[in-house]
């Protein structure tokens, strides 16, 4: 029988979601129950009829959010009927290409929701109209795909590393190919390319991509399937400072323009989150610029900026965690209130 306030409805398949989500300790308990299946959105919410809890977390990856889009507005009003003091919140991760999706369809089948975290890949589009309502989230690291956290004591201060930027990924699914391999041919810089995108890792590759992250002074981030990826968190965790391209790098997905902002870096005038720390990353406008900036960035590269961005990581974790903490007692508050 369920009897936490707080009811997880996990929908996806490869519990990544879950993880990095509840890898952290709650002030709140909560009861997970997993969704899998054609019918399973029909069976969560009536699982939500039958337990009416105070709060219920939808945990939503992007093949699942857009099959349920259509029926999710009806879904959630009818829900809201029913049992008024349940309030609602989701995690959603928005697909690959959110431009072929109107942002109205979003705001329109999460009106009922009291909060959305976009999961990994933030939508200007929504973050604009209600920063408030439509916050970040972290992507995390790719479990999933073999990759295990080094542990931080044993990480080579920068000083100590011998490579000074390194790169290792799949041509076909990164942006910036061109400038990546005229850089690898740079005094320090390895780049190294593989054919298609695989789910998961062998073990030999994935201890070479920790290899190169570990052994690195930098990591060179450039954007996947999106312009987010899991590499720039596994580059913070291996000790290696991410480099990244902020803003528009690939034209047909210009909602996630602002991708940046999900580490206290907006652009330009989108959204920002005062609560987010600014990451101590090396921004550049392009790649290629990474050349004429080598020598200053090895200058930089010392032991200190190593420890600023563990501790830059921890506070960045920590502000997530509390706003979450934040919006879920607001959530359980109003359904007191919906009680009495």
């Amino acid at each position: 029988m369920v009897d936490a306030d707080v009811l997880v409805l996990n929908f996806d398949t490869k519990g990544h979601m879950r993880r990095t989500v509840f890898g952290l300790r709650y002030s709140f308990g909560y009861h997970v129950a997993e969704f899998r299946g054609s019918k399973a959105s029909a069976e969560a919410f009536e699982y939500v009829d039958r337990h009416r809890p105070k709060l219920v977390l939808w945990l939503l990856p992007f093949d699942r959010a857009v099959r349920m889009l259509p029926k999710l507005a009806q879904s959630y009003r009818k829900a809201r009927r029913r049992s008024p003091r349940t309030r609602h919140g989701v995690f959603h991760w928005p697909p690959e290409h959110c431009d072929q999706i109107p942002v109205s369809a979003w705001e329109d089948a999460y009106k009922e929701v009291d909060f959305v975290f976009q999961f990994g890949y933030q939508d200007e589009r929504l973050a604009a109209t209600d920063p408030k309502k439509y916050l970040p989230w972290p992507l995390g690291t790719a479990g999933w795909r073999s990759w295990q956290t080094p542990v931080t004591r044993d990480l080579a201060p920068l000083s100590r590393r011998g490579r000074f930027a390194a790169f290792r990924g799949t041509r076909s699914t990164h942006t910036s190919i061109d400038e990546l391999e005229q850089l690898g041919r740079a005094h320090g810089v390895v780049v190294e390319l593989r054919g298609t995108w695989q789910s998961n890792d062998s073990r030999a590759d994935a201890d070479r991509y920790k290899e190169l992250l570990v052994t690195s002074q930098y990591a060179l981030a450039p954007g996947g399937h999106n312009p987010n990826c899991f590499r720039i968190q596994e580059a913070v965790e291996s000790g290696a400072i991410p480099v990244i391209v902020p803003g528009r790098n690939r034209p047909d997905n210009a909602c996630y323009d602002n991708w940046s902002g999900l580490y206290g870096l907006p652009v330009g005038n989108a959204t920002a989150y005062p609560w987010i720390p600014t990451a101590p990353f090396k921004t550049l406008q392009r790649f290629g610029d990474l050349v004429g900036d080598a020598e200053a960035m090895r200058a930089g590269a010392t032991d200190l900026a190593g420890q600023k961005l563990q501790r830059w990581y921890g506070k960045w974790r920590a502000a997530f965690h509390g706003q979450f903490e934040r919006l879920v007692r607001a959530s359980m508050a109003m359904s007191a209130a919906n009680r009495k």
